[in-house]
């Protein structure tokens, strides 16, 4: 049971009109029962009966407990279903008279992404159970909404990562009897909006008008800033965006395709706040801006440099991921054993890499994945002089891995690959250390600031969130 829970009622008018039906529908049995109900009081009172609109209060209230711990019970349902994979149990606790909207349901519980937002790198532990629950129930008490805060890590990996709350919303309508998940209506939603600036369009639902004012404010920022501090883009002077905030949580599915990350495409579809999660302060605020700021930047970025899906494999989404990283917009890490011992390793494993299509939905889930961290982790701070941005133009350029390590190369030719690759993973596999004077740390740190980018402090959703 939940830490905190809270039901509510409210008028039918905050819910938006529903399709007409055939027959009677329970929606409107449900309003002649009480209809019922209070013309038998208004005749016993008439009467001189001793029933009371007390007694009567007394009776709906209990009926409206009733049906919360019915909605209750078909929520637990339905997100159990979809954390045991059982697509047809899920599907069946679904009312989708248009289809599309169940399709994509059952496609994010199959990836296990009904309530896990990695993709956005908001992550979700398997098992967690939400910090508070509520439920509002329409007036006539057959539609059914759940709010549900839950916890999620800004980092996949690392232990003790910092965490944020969002919001998740789920709603319910009693259909036949039986309460099932229904997608939210057009009215919920409301119209849309657009504001415009300089370098950005934001499309919204009303209904997140408050956070998507203050977002689209924060995007201007962010994009003009990395257009500023990365030459290497060559921003054109009449650049803009067009960012789309969807109801549609098909948005989340594509969003899921690690392919996705490398569409260099300067309109930009992403889930509205209320469907990605709400934040409830401002450190949830802060996580929300910096996913979505980090796909506006990965599409302007692959847009400029000439990047496109799936030509650069694996290892474009590492130096993507590099980039966004020293921006301050995605978490980075290298454990032990993450880095292969020495450069025959990793070479080997690049070369396999290269011009790949893209197989995984987190790059750094999989070995294979952690070694093109490990690589573009090296070419950046212990080998090579050329910035990201144009490591990324090259590799879109060359035709082999070894011509675009050709390209990369020090133009002095030293240290060498060999060489400064032993110095680079004694950092991270003490046993593998030379025993010569080049395995000192202090000889070849690792790069942790933005200074590649010209820029101090590094550029994060604290600097740019005001």
């Amino acid at each position: 049971m939940p830490s905190r829970f809270d039901w509510q009622a409210e008028d039918d008018s905050q819910w938006g009109e529903l399709e007409p039906e055939k027959g009677s529908s329970p929606r409107n049995r449900l309003r002649s029962l009480r209809l019922v109900i209070i013309v038998l009081v208004l005749m016993a009172v008439a009467a001189g009966g001793a029933v009371s609109f007390a007694r009567v209060e007394r009776f709906l209230n209990e009926s409206s407990a009733d049906t919360v711990q019915v909605v209750l019970g078909v929520h637990n349902l339905v997100l159990i279903s979809a954390a045991e994979g059982d697509s047809e149990l899920f599907s069946g606790l679904i009312l989708d008279r248009l289809h599309e909207w169940t399709d994509a349901q059952v496609q994010l519980a199959e990836r296990g992404l009904l309530l896990d937002r990695r993709p956005l790198n908001l992550f979700l532990s398997p098992g967690t159970t939400p910090e508070s629950v509520s439920v509002t129930l329409s007036a006539s008490l057959g539609r059914a909404q759940v709010n549900a805060d839950y916890r999620y890590r800004l980092d996949s990996d690392i232990a003790g990562a910092d965490t944020v709350i969002l919001r998740q919303l789920f709603t319910y309508r009693l259909d036949d009897g039986q309460w099932l998940l229904n997608p939210p209506t057009s009215d919920f939603w409301g119209p849309w909006q657009t504001i415009s600036g300089r370098y950005l369009t934001l499309n919204y639902p009303q209904r997140d008008q408050q956070l998507a004012l203050r977002l689209a404010a924060d995007f201007e920022g962010v994009v003009g800033q990395v257009c500023h501090s990365i030459a290497e883009l060559n921003c054109p002077a009449d650049l803009h965006l067009g960012v789309d905030m969807v109801a549609d949580p098909a948005v989340l599915v594509e969003l899921s395709d690690p392919a996705s990350r490398l569409k260099g495409d300067l309109n930009v579809d992403l889930p509205a706040p209320t469907l990605l999660g709400v934040p409830i302060d401002e450190s949830g605020y802060r996580a929300l801006f910096r996913a979505y700021a980090a796909r506006i930047v990965a599409a302007l970025i692959a847009e400029q440099t000439g990047v496109t899906c799936c030509e650069t494999g694996l290892l474009g989404v590492a130096l993507l991921d590099l980039s966004l990283n020293r921006l301050g917009l995605m978490t980075w890490s290298l454990e032990p054993g993450a880095v292969p011992a020495t450069s025959d390793e990793v070479l080997t494993v690049a070369e396999t890499l290269w011009r790949n299509e893209l197989p995984l939905d987190d790059l750094r889930s999989d070995a294979n994945g952690r070694t093109a961290y490990a690589l573009v982790e090296f070419l950046n701070t212990s080998w090579s002089a050329v910035p990201v941005a144009e490591m990324l133009r090259l590799q879109a350029q060359a035709g082999s891995f070894q011509e675009w390590l050709a390209m990369l190369a020090p133009v002095t030719g030293e240290p060498s690959f060999s060489e400064a690759w032993r110095l680079f993973a004694s950092q991270y596999n003490p046993k593998s250390a030379p025993e010569d004077g080049y395995s000192r740390l202090s000889t070849m740190s690792i790069k942790s600031d933005a200074s590649w980018l010209g820029l101090d402090p590094p550029l994060s959703s604290h600097s740019m969130v005001q």
